[in-house]
């Protein structure tokens, strides 16, 4: 689970450097507001998203038997 949350995290992260740095001349241009706390409130839902589905995952992976799934493959 804290791989998937490190993955996540650094996902997230280098999609919005990459947003912002696509944004940037526009911002700059036009008066560069800074960005509100909406931005940050969809970051925090995506984060959110990702690790909730990523621990229900887990939760089911660990409820199965390992030798019996092998096995059936």
């Amino acid at each position: 689970l804290a791989e998937n949350a490190l993955l996540l995290i650094v996902g997230i992260g280098s999609g919005l450097a990459a947003a912002l740095l696509a944004i940037a001349p526009v911002l700059i241009d036009r008066g560069g507001r800074p960005l509100t706390w909406s931005l940050a409130a969809l970051v925090l839902a995506v984060l959110a998203a990702g690790l909730g589905s990523s621990a229900i995952a887990a939760r089911a992976t660990a409820r199965e038997s390992l030798l019996s799934s092998l096995r059936s493959d």
